[in-house]
């Protein structure tokens, strides 16, 4: 399962906690919370529940590069 993350603030802006964000789950666009930035990474607290890697999730981690 691919999950995409897009920065709904224009700009270069770096991701910071508290800040919401657009993310791409197959096809579906869902919005999320930036919960944490640590060491290169990215934790998400997604606004819905969703199937990620055969389980029901509602937090993400996510490399800082993958974000668009």
């Amino acid at each position: 399962m691919e999950i995409s993350v897009e920065i709904k603030i224009g700009g270069k802006t770096s991701p910071k906690p508290g800040q919401w964000v657009v993310v791409d789950v197959n096809g579906k666009e869902i919005p999320a919370r930036i919960r944490a930035v640590m060491g290169g990474y990215c934790k998400l607290e997604l606004s819905k529940h969703v199937y990620l890697d055969g389980r029901r999730t509602r937090v993400y981690v996510v490399k800082l590069k993958d974000i668009k």
